[in-house]
Parts: C-alpha cells; structure tokens; sequence
C-alpha cells in the first residue's frame, strides 16, 4: 500500500531493504477509542471548589472524577485547553485535558495516561482532526490517533467531543526505536529560534539542541546550512510534513503560519521531527500545493533550498496522488459517521438530521479538495513535461 510505503521513504525517493511496520499494532494501547467502535460516554465531577478554582484559572490542575463504562477514575488530573478560537470557559463547551496518572502513576484510560477533549467548536463536522492526522500518518510524520467521546460535567450535557491521545513517551514509543528526546511545543505564534515551551525529555536540559537547529537554518551559505540541516533536521520527514500542510490547507500550522506545531528531538539521531497539531480547520484554502509555505524559519530553510524544492515537488505530487485517497478518506468518514450517529440521536435527537448534513460538507470539502489536486498533478507533469522538449 503506497500510505505504508511512505513510513520507510528515504529522502532520495527509493525504498530501502527491510520489512515496513505498521506503528500502532493490536496491542497499542487506547486501540478501542480510536476504531470507529462503540462511542464511549465520559461524566466528569469537578467539586465546587474545583470548578472556581477553574473560573480563576483555567490552566490550574485541579482533581476530578471520571466515570466511563461502568468504572470510575479518581484523583483525575483536569485543566482547560484551547487558543483563542477553541478556548471555552467552564461553565460553556470546555476543551479539557485529563491526566489520569499524574496524581496516580498507574492508572490508565483504555491504557493511556493521558487524553484530550477538544471541544471541535471551529470544526462542526468533528472530522477533521481525524482526517488529517490519518494523512500525515499515512506520509510517515507522527500524528496522533483520534476518535470521538459524549462528555458530561457535573450532570451538564456538553455533547460530542474529538478525543484524542497526547504526543508523549508512550505514544511516540511507536515511531521511534529510542525515545527520551527533548518535546517542544509552542508559545502561539513563535518560532524555532523564539521562545518554545519544553514539555518533556531527558535531553539538554539548556534548549542546545533547539538553538543548534534554528543555527542551522540561519546558516547563509546554502551548501553549508544543507549539511547542517542533515545533522540537525529529518529532512526526510520535513518535506513529508510540509507537503501534507500544503496538501490539507492546513493555514494555521507552522509552514504558512507558525502557530499549531511541535518539536520532537529523536534520542537516537539527535535530529528534530516537525509534527502537526490542532487540526480542527482543514481543506478550506485553495492552494498550489506545489508552491509551499515558507513562512516558519525551518521551511524557508529547506523550501528555498534547490535540493529541498527538488524534494517537495517530487513528494508533494506523490502524496497527492497515493495517499489523498478519495475514496479512502470517503469510507473513513461514513464509517466514522455510521459509528457517531447513534450518540447523536442518543444525545439529542434533533441534531441527528444536522449531523447528516455536516458529513455531506465533509464529503463535499474532500472531493473538491481531491479534484483541485488532482489538477494541479495534471499540470505540473505538463509544464514538466514542456519544460524538458528541446
């Protein structure tokens, strides 16, 4: 399958010798929330003291109990989540974050330490994220797995949320041989070579290894910042990640716009890995997808390279033409949909006939999407093909 051959693609296009692996097998944990399986009901309890403490400060962590399937959570870790178009407060549709082993090592959800709730509000068809992260999977860049959850907080029907695994040891344990590198996540707005907040990691503790590949891209000379960005990026990996920004329309993620992103410093390479996040606002751009954002410091770095627009032209057609799967990306959303739409009308029934309506948008956005790829593919083979006649 071209999706799968995409996870073991050298940056020279060639396939190297070796079985392929599938990341997330049977046995990986949180495998029942994210195969279009029964959608599980979660009743939060947050204390009264708990939720004022939420009013005040909506990132403080504040203890909760969880009630799912007929099991009980205690001593949940919960705070608030969300920029300035999915923050909600409290008291509304609040995008929330669970940490279920933080006060309590060994507990697990479905075998996860950890899981978000988005509340999907600038994304009515709660597809998306799903959609999106299946591509960039699918083209080899780590991207975590999605499915979908009805919330309840203190007896207060909030209705369907995206749930989602968190980027963190145990997920990125299925990408990479050796994990325990350096995490980064954003500050809005900023850059590589700005202010990053440190999640996680056992590795410099000083942000070197940050400074070290914002040094390599601010390298003038164009051989030499490419040998550095061999030692300090996966470039491989990169131009998979931009293409697929370029290919989702993805505006506010780092290559037009610096803004949803993370960074993960590989323990065993030392070497950075770009990944995508909050991708609730996709297909809406009708871009070129064979003219690339160039707006975040590493792409400009890679993009306006000639080696590295030599590799995006070659791997963004590709992706287009194998991954970009209409009739793929259509099954995935009635099957996510065959699966959602009894909470729907379990929750509330006359959402059900709305609910039919944003899968048909979904679907609508999907195949005007394909169609718009697929002539810009059309086209660049015939300027390509023009540009070769003597």
């Amino acid at each position: 399958m071209a999706a799968l051959m995409l996870l073991c693609l050298g940056a020279a296009g060639a396939l190297p010798p070796g079985p392929l692996r599938d990341p997330f097998g049977p046995k990986a944990p949180g495998l029942a929330l994210f195969t279009n399986g029964p959608i599980p009901s979660l009743s939060i309890r947050i204390s009264p003291a708990g939720m004022d403490a939420l009013r005040g400060n909506p990132r403080a962590n504040i203890t909760a109990e969880v009630t799912e399937g007929g099991r009980t959570y205690r001593d949940v870790a919960v705070h608030l989540k969300g920029a300035s178009g999915s923050f909600r407060r409290v008291d509304d549709k609040p995008a929330l974050i669970l940490h279920f082993a933080r006060y309590t090592p060994d507990q697990r959800f479905y075998g996860l330490r950890k899981i978000l709730l988005n509340n999907s509000v600038q994304d009515p068809g709660l597809m998306n994220e799903k959609i999106g992260n299946h591509l960039f999977r699918a083209a080899g860049v780590p991207a975590p797995r999605t499915g979908h959850a009805l919330v309840e907080l203190n007896g207060r029907q909030l209705g369907l949320y995206v749930i989602k695994e968190d980027y963190n040891e145990d997920m990125l344990e299925f990408w990479f041989a050796k994990t325990g590198g350096n995490l980064y996540d954003i500050n809005p707005g900023r850059d590589i070579h700005q202010t990053l907040r440190l999640d996680f990691g056992a590795g410099p503790t000083d942000r070197s290894d940050l400074r070290a590949l914002a040094d390599a891209c601010e390298e003038k000379d164009p051989e030499t910042r490419w040998q550095k960005l061999e030692k300090h990026l996966d470039i491989d990996r990169f131009i998979s990640f931009a293409a697929m920004e370029s290919i989702t329309s993805h505006w506010d993620g780092y290559t037009k716009k610096p803004n949803n992103f993370k960074v993960y410093f590989e323990a065993e390479t030392g070497r950075a890995v770009f990944l995508p996040n909050d991708l609730d606002q996709l297909f809406r751009r009708d871009w070129n997808i064979y003219t690339p954002g160039t707006a975040g410091l590493a792409a400009r770095a890679v993009l306006n390279h000639p080696r590295g627009r030599e590799l995006y032209r070659a791997r963004v057609g590709f992706l287009a033409t194998n991954v970009f799967n209409l009739a793929e990306l259509t099954n995935l959303v009635h099957q996510t949909a065959a699966a959602l739409r009894p909470a729907v009308e379990a929750w509330n029934k006359e959402a059900v006939q709305k609910f039919s309506q944003l899968e048909n948008i979904v679907i609508g956005n999907l195949t005007q999407r394909s169609e718009l790829l697929q002539r810009q593919v059309r086209e660049e083979a015939q300027r390509s093909t023009a540009m070769s006649r003597p």
